[in-house]
């Protein structure tokens, strides 16, 4: 594999302490950082929030929960595209990038002493900083959501179309009330409604665990069909190895798919602060271990449904059915990917939460009790926030149901869910993997940091895959419309 080089040079665990660009002052911290800052561990333990604690399984499996999401449903729409190799080799780019810019982020958290996305932007950049890095949280995550609620409405129709046949809503002209889009949007939403209050990533340990199981079992079943077909000659007449030269605009938008892929860095600090006794050097080993499951996860079932079902994979749950799977797989299908959808609705949710709840403390003058979601603002600008925590609490409660409300209403009227992945992942999820991340070293380091080339390099990557990713996804929106 391809990451062992950019291991060795760039983000090697065993290089943590002793390479000045990833060293954290780890001497100092004996290898465990704190899970707040200063003027947190100030607080008394009878004033800090009763948060439970995640194990390294819970934080491998809040990772996974982040960096594979519904995009693994494009992977063979990506090969189908790019070809085996080229979309073999465009995944594992992906992987090894992300295993750079994470412990980069990782970094800028102990050269800014923040702990969280939004403080190190206000750090580096001020107001200006926090205002694009909010735009990017909120628009990379709600469109995730979108997509969870789009998606979990057609595995609900596949299931109910199982047992009611009016329920075909791509055979029916008038399906019933339950049966429509729209409602199975607002079903899914008002379902996961309850879990979008929990605070901490480590109280939604059991939620991780689920959809690490929901698509253990999704994959499960896209490989086994590949096999069966390999045993009994049944699968696609022809597969590319090599990209669609003769469609540009399509393969080049599936960068966006890649970058879109394995975002987790708008929860990076969360997971990281949810550790039990955090450490960077333990926390980086981790974030390798996802991206090598997730890397290998998107090759077997981008490759397995493109051998299977050809151009025509670009949407598994359309592709598979009852006739191609028989009826205990089809429902088990279905039934785990729509669990699937659902569990990964509140950690997508997290971001644009925590980010609206502090903006709007912010603005009401009110210090979150806790300060373990609303840490945005600097130290000198502190002493004017008032303790009310009461007001904290109905602020917070009033952020978390406008916010399902806006994405529900979103998720309705929503377009085709390829254009948003495509939109979002060249815009904002390209943003907050390379630009951020890059944009903070550069800022909190000075001439002569091994870093800064790289942060350099991620940048001018990072401008020419989102001009690229945009430009084509846009130029595909009209070719299809017209």
């Amino acid at each position: 594999m391809e990451s062992s080089t950019c291991s060795e040079k760039n983000i090697g665990i065993s290089e943590i302490n002793s390479n000045s660009f990833f060293r954290n002052d780890l001497k100092n911290q004996n290898h465990t950082l704190p899970l707040l800052n200063s003027t947190k561990a100030d607080q008394s333990p009878s004033e800090q929030p009763d948060f439970k604690k995640s194990s390294f399984a819970g934080v491998l499996s809040n990772l996974l929960n982040s960096a594979i999401g519904a995009s693994i449903l494009a992977m063979p729409y990506v090969m189908s595209q790019l070809g085996v190799l080229g979309g073999s080799i465009a995944i594992i780019l992906g992987a090894i990038f992300l295993s750079i810019c994470s412990p980069l982020l990782q970094k800028t958290k102990s050269l800014s002493g923040q702990n969280e996305y939004l403080p190190i932007a206000e750090h580096c950049f001020q107001s200006k900083g926090t205002f694009l890095i909010s735009a990017s949280l909120i628009m990379s995550n709600v469109g995730s959501c979108i997509v969870y609620l789009s998606y979990f409405a057609q595995t609900m129709q596949n299931l109910l179309g199982y047992f009611i046949s009016d329920c075909q809503a791509t055979m029916t002209a008038h399906p019933p009330f339950l049966c429509q889009n729209f409602t199975l949007r607002i079903l899914g939403g008002l379902i996961v409604f309850p879990f979008t209050f929990i605070r901490s990533f480590g109280n939604i340990g059991f939620i991780s665990y689920i959809k690490v199981i929901s698509i253990v079992i999704f994959a499960g079943v896209t490989i086994g069909y590949c096999i069966y077909g390999v045993i009994h000659e049944i699968h696609a007449d022809h597969i590319d190895l090599f990209p669609k030269f003769n469609q540009p605009v399509d393969t080049l938008a599936c960068i966006t798919e890649i970058i879109i892929a394995y975002n987790f860095t708008f929860n990076q600090f969360s997971i990281f602060k949810s550790m039990d006794k955090p450490s960077d050097s333990r926390f980086i080993k981790t974030v390798q271990i996802t991206m090598a499951i997730s890397m290998v996860s998107f090759i077997a079932v981008g490759f397995c449904g493109y051998f299977s079902f050809g151009d025509n994979s670009s949407n598994l749950l359309s592709s598979f059915t009852v006739k191609e799977l028989g009826a205990g797989l089809f429902l088990l299908l279905n039934a785990s990917f729509s669990l699937f959808l659902l569990t990964s609705y509140p950690s997508s949710f997290f971001a644009p939460r925590n980010t609206a709840y502090a903006a709007i403390l912010k603005a009401f003058h009110v210090k979150d009790p806790y300060e373990d979601l609303a840490d945005t603002t600097r130290e000198k600008n502190k002493r004017s926030l008032i303790e009310n925590p009461k007001k904290a609490k109905i602020i917070y409660n009033i952020t978390v149901v406008a916010g399902n409300g806006l994405v529900i209403l979103l998720a309705v009227v929503a377009p085709d869910v390829n254009d948003i992945f495509g939109l979002v992942g060249a815009v904002a999820s390209n943003a907050l993997v390379f630009l951020f991340p890059a944009a903070f070293y550069l800022k909190l380091t000075k001439k002569g940091d091994k870093g800064r080339v790289l942060s350099v390099s991620l940048i001018a990557f990072g401008i020419f895959i989102g001009i690229i990713g945009f430009v084509t996804n846009v130029l595909k929106i009209f070719v299809e419309k017209s």
